[in-house]
């Protein structure tokens, strides 16, 4: 039986301190997580230690990770996680790289830019693109909604979205909001999207996983799909029971369909 385990440790790039979760061993897979945080997704960060050394820094502005002056874009976190790439794959071989939501924006972003030092690439219910016309919505606007609809389009079960803040410590209430301004600040404008992204994202030839979760009415369902259709080969998959968050809501169906998407790309891939 594996010892799911994870492990709190900081990784330093470019005279930035990064908090990051550690689990497993094998070949390398950066988790870049999404709205919730890293934190939020131990649970799956663990399990695909099963089969690889999975490391998932916290964004600069969430969780413990400061947030270095003018540092803002989503740019900002492409070119970061791209040094993280080059010198992970530097000590251990090639990167597989798994985003959720706005970290699969982030990984799309970096991938766009280079896939040099990178294996494979899961983006989970990724942001990042615009596919309807201008008054089409096709990511909900977190800041004209109740909690209740928010959660409603996050989850397959809203119930799982409920915070009991009475029951949070002081150091998990700062991480919570501050997880919170710096969504708002990287994805306020344009809204949680680059105009420029969907143009590019045919540059990415490495296997790539689309995941959606069925019951995700956080996006359009066409946005998934127009991934997908963007890239090409990349295939689609979609975890039951989930919303938005499937790394979170479902982490074994989760971690079960990327495991399964990457033992089947090629050894000379993902080594």
């Amino acid at each position: 039986m594996p010892d799911r385990q994870t492990v709190r440790s900081e990784l330093h790039v470019r005279d930035i301190s990064l908090e990051t979760l550690e689990a497993g061993r094998g070949s390398p897979l950066l988790f870049l997580h999404g709205m919730a945080g890293a934190a939020a997704s131990r649970e799956a960060i663990a399990l695909l230690g099963d089969t690889h050394h999975v490391i998932a820094p916290s964004h600069p502005g969430y969780g413990a990770s400061a947030r270095p002056p003018g540092f803002d874009s989503i740019d900002d976190l492409a070119y970061l996680y791209l040094d993280v790439i080059e010198r992970v794959a530097a000590e251990e071989g090639p990167v597989t790289v798994v985003g959720c939501s706005i970290g699969a924006w982030v990984a799309a972003e970096a991938a766009v830019r280079s896939q040099a030092s990178v294996s494979a690439l899961v983006l989970s219910t990724p942001l990042g693109i615009k596919v309807g016309g201008v008054l089409d919505r096709d990511i909900l606007d977190l800041y004209s909604h109740s909690p209740e609809a928010i959660r409603g389009a996050l989850y397959h079960d809203p119930e799982f979205g409920v915070i009991d803040f009475s029951a949070m410590a002081d150091e998990e209430l700062e991480q919570h909001f501050k997880n919170l301004e710096s969504t708002a600040m990287y994805g306020w404008k344009p809204y949680m999207h680059n105009p420029k992204l969907l143009g590019r994202l045919g540059r990415i030839t490495v296997p790539t996983l689309i995941v959606r979760g069925r019951s995700d009415t956080f996006l359009s369902e066409s946005l998934p799909l127009a991934y997908r259709d963007a890239i090409p080969g990349a295939a689609l998959c979609t975890v039951e029971l989930a919303g938005h968050e499937p790394e979170r809501e479902q982490p074994t169906q989760f971690t079960r369909v990327v495991s399964e998407f990457l033992s089947n790309v090629p050894v000379s891939q993902n080594v």
